[in-house]
């Protein structure tokens, strides 16, 4: 048997990009088959500019809002999982946060200050996997490949070229561990993933699959 699970998706309002609702994205992977999801949702100066507060400890409430929601919705029908998608103030890279993420940004104070740098080292400390969203779409930098644990090598965004075959490249020549998903942020967007014979029920079951690459990309 063969499970399919989404590496990459937006919820609105906490991703100010997205267009759909925890609760909607949750109805959408249902029809579509997924067994589970990772909400990846944006830690960037957007996602909390309407916020009317700097305490790291509220914008994290708020920045888990739409996970509850979503894990609300879904009730044993669905896996949800936690991820991130962070930026630094540094450039305009976005990285990838996969494993038991919650405690971590609760205890990383505006770590959007950090910069990959100071970051990486860290995540690996808590047990993370750190990997580059889209590494080759416009306005990306390539940087010190020793910072990462690997790469997105299929983003399935339609409105964005993320050059998914330099990627690939990028990855297989740093033998990195890779992710693929379809970066929705809206209901049509839903196309991508993984199919496992590794049913992913929690935060080990997910760092094993991607450490293994046992899996097959949806495209």
């Amino acid at each position: 048997m063969k499970y399919k699970y989404e590496l990459h998706c937006h919820s609105a309002p906490v991703s100010a990009c997205s267009r759909i609702s925890a609760k909607d994205m949750v109805e959408c992977y249902i029809e579509r088959g997924y067994n589970g999801i990772v909400l990846m949702n944006h830690i960037n100066p957007q996602t909390f500019m309407n916020q009317q507060t700097s305490r790291w400890s509220d914008l994290m409430d708020y920045y888990l809002s739409d996970f509850e929601k979503a894990k609300q919705a879904a009730g044993d029908r669905l896996t949800v999982l936690l991820g991130a998608e962070i930026r630094f103030y540094e450039n305009g890279n976005d990285y990838l946060l996969y494993g038991d993420v919650e405690n971590f940004l609760k205890e990383n104070a505006n770590l959007m200050h950090y910069g990959i740098k100071k970051f990486s080292p860290l995540a690996r400390e808590a047990g993370l996997l750190l990997l580059q969203a889209h590494p080759f779409r416009n306005g990306m930098t390539i940087i010190n490949p020793n910072l990462l644990d690997g790469v997105e090598i299929y983003n399935a965004h339609p409105r964005h070229d993320s050059r998914n075959d330099l990627a690939e490249l990028w990855q297989q020549r740093h033998d990195f561990l890779y992710s693929a998903g379809s970066d929705t942020h809206e209901e049509g967007d839903i196309s991508s993933g993984i199919l496992t014979d590794v049913e992913i029920k929690d935060y080990a079951a997910l760092l094993e699959v991607l450490k293994t690459g046992n899996f097959e990309i949806i495209k």
